[in-house]
């Protein structure tokens, strides 16, 4: 089982790199391989968010990022995104990511869902907001969540789930401990 972990918060100490590599940790002791991708550590190569001038997709396609993501993508059984919500919307350097990947993971199909070109057939996403859930889905209807959703399915990714964490600066160190627990829960599945 060969994972593609996606890591897209700025900061590896925050509660979101806590989650992230906690998970990651239960998913190799598990016996998957898991491959890392912290995005904020290639925000200087990524296309769509370092570009430069006027870059035609040709121009995007000669990134050393683009291939190499490409490759690590493409080989993947499973996807695993660990991501904070931003002023209702998933950070921009994972709506690059997301956009990168439409170039060569799928195919035009009849319908509204594309033909995939990969091999993912689960994926397991983790948000968290300092705004509570049931404020954030009544204000908004969870818009960053249901881009990340609607982009999973084009792709044709329709085995997910989602875990979402509200009021994170309420969070003592305990609730952290149950949240993560019932994420590793969720990881099993993923790799079932």
């Amino acid at each position: 089982m060969r994972i593609y972990a996606i890591f897209a918060h700025p900061k590896k100490d925050s509660l979101n790199g806590r989650i992230f590599y906690d998970t990651v940790n239960h998913l190799r002791q598990q016996g998957a391989t898991v491959d890392v991708l912290d995005l904020y550590d290639y925000v200087a190569d990524m296309p769509f968010y370092a570009p430069k001038n006027h870059e035609t997709l040709q121009d995007i396609k000669q990134h050393a990022f683009f291939h190499d993501n490409k490759e690590r993508f493409m080989a993947a059984d499973r996807l695993f995104i660990v991501y904070p919500i931003y002023w209702f919307a998933v950070p921009g350097v994972l709506k690059c990511w997301l956009d990168s990947i439409t170039n060569y993971a799928w195919q035009f199909n009849k319908g509204p869902y594309a033909l995939p070109l990969h091999s993912i057939k689960k994926a397991l996403v983790v948000n968290s907001a300092s705004m509570s859930n049931w404020f954030r889905w009544l204000r908004t209807r969870n818009s960053g969540t249901e881009m990340v959703k609607e982009s999973l399915k084009f792709l044709g990714i329709r085995h997910y789930t989602f875990y979402e964490i509200g009021n994170t600066p309420s969070l003592t160190p305990a609730k952290i401990n149950k949240h993560i627990a019932k994420i590793c829960k969720k990881a099993d599945w993923l790799i079932k």
